[in-house]
């Protein structure tokens, strides 16, 4: 399901910031465990193994209680006895509820059956705070979900927070999994509104970087052809320049995302053909960190 699945994400992508929201404290170090359980396989939303605490946290996301089956409770426990029965340790289990409904608030947070009883814990979004969740940006789209006597207003709150994100593909995460999330409570008319700018930014940005580098270009080729007086003189100076204008865009735009590059990527980044400036332009926004770039890299030199 889709709610789920970007739930999903932002646990395994952000699991120390969904940990500490959960157990208050700070829970570092903490490593992200197979989903997959054993006997016949079913899949967990989140298992995290919390290495201070020497505990595991069992995250489920739930959107329409009154369609699962099994039942929650029974689904739980079912959860708790492969999770003991693999690790051997303390589990600690939540169930985060996404949608607010009537048989959402009649859930208990127990399983009873003759002489069985497992308990568990029940967080209902549209019941926490969203100070609670506005102070970390992995928990900015569950914020979307809670509570609130203002939806409109959070709905901007949670955007404007999405702006402060310098890291340029965390903003695109997070903008998109709190655009799907936010479609639980808003029409998505008023969601692409709302987010519209920050949506645009990030290619807003990019275009504003390779445009300044495409007029250095220029003006470097247009300086160098004037100044050779020959027509080979102005179409070198004219390549030249597109290539020194194309790398400085390019150059700009990596130090933004990612900071100072290392110094033997950097100077792999100067030696790049114009063709090769063209290809990297084209996957600058899909690079996640200087690892990716690295790969990059490494690929055109194989």
């Amino acid at each position: 399901m889709e709610y789920d699945n970007v739930c999903k994400l932002l646990c395994k992508t952000f699991p120390v910031h969904f940990a500490s929201w959960i157990m208050k404290d700070i829970v570092t170090p903490v490593t992200v465990l197979e989903k997959e359980l054993s006997i016949e396989p079913i899949r967990a939303d989140s298992v995290i193994f919390l290495q201070a605490q020497d505990q595991i946290l069992h995250l489920e996301f739930q959107l329409n209680v009154e369609n699962s089956e099994p039942p929650i409770p029974l689904r739980i426990l079912d959860y708790w006895v492969r999770l003991y029965r693999q690790y051997r340790l303390p589990v600690k289990q939540i169930v985060i509820l996404l949608k607010d409904s009537a048989a959402a608030r009649k859930l208990q947070p127990e399983f009873r059956f003759d002489r069985t009883f497992h308990p568990f814990q029940i967080i209902r979004l549209w019941e926490v705070e969203p100070e609670l969740l506005l102070h970390d940006i992995a928990l900015f789209p569950l914020a979307t979900l809670s509570k609130t006597r203002d939806p409109l207003g959070l709905l901007h709150r949670v955007a404007d927070q999405v702006k402060k994100i310098d890291n340029i593909s965390q903003r695109k995460l997070i903008v998109s999994c709190a655009q799907i999330l936010a479609g639980l409570r808003f029409e998505a008319e008023l969601i692409h509104r709302v987010f519209k700018e920050e949506i645009m930014r990030e290619s807003v940005i990019y275009q504003e970087i390779l445009q300044e580098g495409l007029r250095e270009g220029r003006q470097i080729g247009w300086q160098k052809g004037w100044q050779e007086g020959r027509q080979e003189g102005r179409q070198e100076g004219r390549q030249e320049g597109r290539q020194e204008g194309q790398l400085a865009s390019v150059s700009r735009f990596l130090h933004r995302k990612f900071g100072a590059l290392p110094p033997e990527l950097d100077k792999q980044l100067h030696n790049l053909s114009v063709a090769q400036l063209d290809e990297l332009v084209d996957v600058l926004l899909d690079l996640k960190d200087c690892n990716d770039f690295k790969a990059w890299l490494q690929k055109k030199q194989s």
